[in-house]
C-alpha cells in the first residue's frame, strides 16, 4: 500500500512565541467555559421568568437583554473557536533550532 496524504496527518508548522503559545492556552480554556456562561444565563433568565415580585415589562426587559448578551456570547465563542482553538488544542514542541511552535492537526 502506498502512503497518500490522505492515510496520514498532514501537520502545519506554525512558528510561535512562547508567550504566544500560552496565549493560545488560555484562549482554548477560556472557550472551555462559554457553554457554562450561557447555561448560567439561561437559568438566570428561568428564574426571573417564574418570580412573581417582578413586573411583566421588567421580565420581558431582562429577558431581552439576557438573550441578547447570551447570543453574543455565543457568538463570540463561535468566532473565537474558529479562530484559536486550533492553536490551542495543539501540541506544542521545540525544534532542533530551539524555536518553539504549535502543531495543528
Amino acid at each position: 500500500m502506498t502512503d497518500t496524504t490522505e492515510d496520514r496527518d498532514v501537520l502545519l508548522w506554525v512558528p510561535m512565541k512562547a508567550s504566544q503559545v500560552e496565549a493560545a492556552r488560555q484562549a482554548g480554556r477560556a472557550l472551555a467555559e462559554f457553554p457554562s456562561i450561557i447555561e448560567a444565563g439561561a437559568d438566570h433568565l428561568a428564574e426571573t421568568l417564574m418570580r412573581d415580585d417582578i413586573p411583566p415589562e421588567e421580565v420581558g426587559k431582562q429577558l431581552g437583554e439576557g438573550l441578547n448578551a447570551m447570543k453574543a456570547n455565543a457568538a463570540l465563542a463561535k468566532a473565537a473557536a474558529v479562530l484559536l482553538q486550533p492553536l490551542a488544542m495543539a501540541g506544542t514542541f521545540t525544534d532542533q533550532n530551539g524555536q518553539q511552535g504549535g502543531r495543528v492537526q
